[in-house]
């Protein structure tokens, strides 16, 4: 419970950053704060503890980091809000 609770509010700060590689920066670092206070929980069972890394994996890099855009395409967008 404590680890979905963190995970979600992982995403949420990662996905309120616009830039992509302070994005980056910001869900390694969490995903690498929910991999050190996992283990310290206790966990009756291994499976579950793992899917809960898995998880958080899945949920802070993979949907909350946005991979697509480069920061070159962000600065052109800027731009033409900017001259509009």
């Amino acid at each position: 419970m404590v680890i979905s609770l963190f995970t979600l509010t992982s995403s949420v700060i990662v996905l309120n950053f616009k830039n992509q590689h302070t994005q980056r920066i910001i869900a390694v670092t969490l995903l690498l704060l929910c991999l050190l206070l996992t283990p310290l929980l206790n966990y009756s069972d291994h499976l579950l503890q793992l899917t809960m890394l898995l998880y958080s994996i899945k949920l802070i890099l993979a949907f909350s980091v946005n991979w697509t855009s480069t920061d070159k395409d962000e600065t052109r967008a800027e731009n033409k809000t900017t001259t509009r």
